[in-house]
């Protein structure tokens, strides 16, 4: 493959770190935020489960293909919800998610060991 700067080929974990990173970030704030929130219906605990506790596992690094998934399920029901209003930022949040899936947790998870 040409490649304008293949002398950064031996970083290539970084980059799925750095993506299960930002993602768990946001779904850990979106998850507090809804936990703060006022709807306390089964299926709002059901997506704050979802978004926080993916969230957790994505920075851990434990479990990040299940949290991917999770999380990937979670912005497909957003995307169908909300009538693909916010659909930059979900399909964006989404792309990550089923990244993360294929490319695995990345340096500095306790899934790389496993």
């Amino acid at each position: 493959m040409l490649s304008v700067f293949p002398q950064l080929f031996f970083l290539e974990q970084i980059a799925p770190f750095i993506l299960r990173l930002a993602l768990g970030a946001v779904f850990v704030a979106r998850g507090y935020r809804k936990l703060k929130g006022e709807d306390k219906s089964m299926r709002a605990r059901i997506i704050i489960a979802a978004e926080l506790g993916g969230g957790i596992l994505l920075l851990a690094g434990f479990l990040i293909q299940i949290a991917a998934v999770v999380i990937a399920l979670d912005r497909i029901g957003a995307l169908w919800k909300n009538k693909f209003q916010n659909l930059e930022f979900d399909l964006m949040l989404l792309t990550v998610a089923i990244s993360l899936i294929f490319l695995g947790p990345g340096i500095l998870s306790i899934d790389l060991r496993l």
